[in-house]
C-alpha cells in the first residue's frame, strides 16, 4: 500500500514542500526508500504514541490516509492525530473510510480539518448513495462541510470546493486523470501547499487548479488513455516551471 505515500510525498515536494516525513509500517520502509529517497521515513512502532506526538510537534500540516489501511491500530491512529493535532489535518483515501465505518465525527476540534473524498467515499461518510450525492455536488459538500465543519474537497469531474458558505467549482483537468493515485497526487500537492502558510481553504482551491493544470500538461505530452498519476507529478513540474519562468518575465 505505499505507493500511494509515495506518490502523495512526491507531490508535496513538487508543490514546494521543504521536508516531507512519512509515517507507515516497517515493511514498508524499503521501498520507500528505494522510490523516494529525499523524503524521512518514520515506521510505526509499539510506542507510536509518543512517535506521533514528536511528529505532529514538528510538522506544519499532516495528510492522514493515502495508504493507511483499515485496521485496528490505523484507526487509533486517526484518532489520535485528530485529538492531539495543533497544525491542519487533511484526510484522505482510508482515513475517510475509517471515519465513515466507524461513524467519527470531524466537528469540534479546534484545528482546521480538510477532507478529500471522491464519490464513493462522499457516499459512504455520508451514509447515502453515488447517486445521491452526484444529483448536487454543490450542495453535498456544503452540506458535509457545514455539519462537520471542515473544507470539503468533493472530487469529481467538476471538484467542489466548500468552506460551507462559500463554494467553487474547478474548471482544470479531464478525463485521463481518472485514475488510481490521482488523489493521492492531490493530497501531496495539498498537504504542499498548506505547509507552505495557506490556510486550508486557499490551499485546497489552488491545489485542486494546479492537479487539473497539471494533468492538462500530462495529458498535452502523453495522451489521455495512456496517462498515470506518475504523469501528473510530472505534470505538476511543467506547470510550476512554468509558472516560474512567466514570473521571471515580468
Amino acid at each position: 500500500m505505499c505507493g500511494a505515500a509515495i506518490l502523495s510525498a512526491r507531490a508535496a515536494y513538487r508543490s514546494g514542500a521543504g521536508y516531507v516525513r512519512i509515517y507507515t509500517d516497517e515493511h514498508n520502509q524499503s521501498a520507500l526508500f528505494q522510490s523516494i529517497p529525499e523524503a524521512v521515513v518514520s515506521c510505526i512502532h509499539s510506542n507510536w504514541k509518543r512517535e506521533l506526538e514528536n511528529l505532529l510537534a514538528w510538522a506544519d500540516v499532516v495528510a492522514v490516509g493515502p495508504g493507511i489501511g483499515m485496521e485496528a491500530q490505523k484507526l487509533d491512529i486517526l484518532n489520535y492525530v485528530l485529538e492531539h493535532a495543533d497544525i491542519p489535518v487533511i484526510l484522505d483515501a482510508d482515513a475517510l473510510n475509517l471515519v465513515a465505518r466507524h461513524n467519527l465525527s470531524l466537528d469540534g476540534y479546534s484545528m482546521p480539518v480538510a477532507v478529500t473524498p471522491h464519490l464513493g467515499e462522499m457516499a459512504r461518510l455520508c451514509k447515502s448513495t453515488i447517486s445521491d450525492i452526484s444529483e448536487d455536488l454543490i450542495a453535498s459538500a456544503e452540506i458535509f462541510a457545514k455539519e462537520q465543519h471542515v473544507i470539503c474537497v468533493l472530487k469529481d469531474a467538476g471538484t467542489v470546493v466548500s468552506n460551507g458558505s462559500e463554494s467553487y467549482i474547478n474548471t482544470s483537468g479531464n478525463s485521463g486523470m481518472a485514475t488510481a493515485g490521482s488523489g493521492d497526487v492531490l493530497t501531496g500537492v495539498f498537504a504542499g501547499l498548506t505547509a507552505q502558510g495557506m490556510t486550508l481553504f486557499e490551499a485546497a482551491k489552488l491545489a485542486v487548479f494546479l492537479h487539473g493544470c497539471a494533468g492538462d500538461a500530462a495529458a498535452q505530452k502523453y495522451g489521455k488513455r495512456s496517462m498515470t498519476a506518475n504523469d501528473l507529478v510530472e505534470g505538476l513540474i511543467l506547470v510550476l516551471a512554468d509558472a516560474d519562468d512567466k514570473n521571471k518575465c515580468k
